[in-house]
């Protein structure tokens, strides 16, 4: 996920001063005491 946030920043040529997911259950499995855990991107 972080790289394909660097991928697309570089593409528009800039960063946004804010990002909302409305979904961010694509992106978190779980937390565990402040770990967060991702999804699997090769899946």
């Amino acid at each position: 996920m972080i790289q394909a946030h660097k991928k697309a920043f570089e593409a528009v040529k800039g960063v946004p001063a804010e990002i909302v997911y409305d979904q961010d259950r694509l992106f978190i499995v779980s937390e565990n005491l402040g770990d967060i855990i991702m999804t699997d991107y090769r899946n």
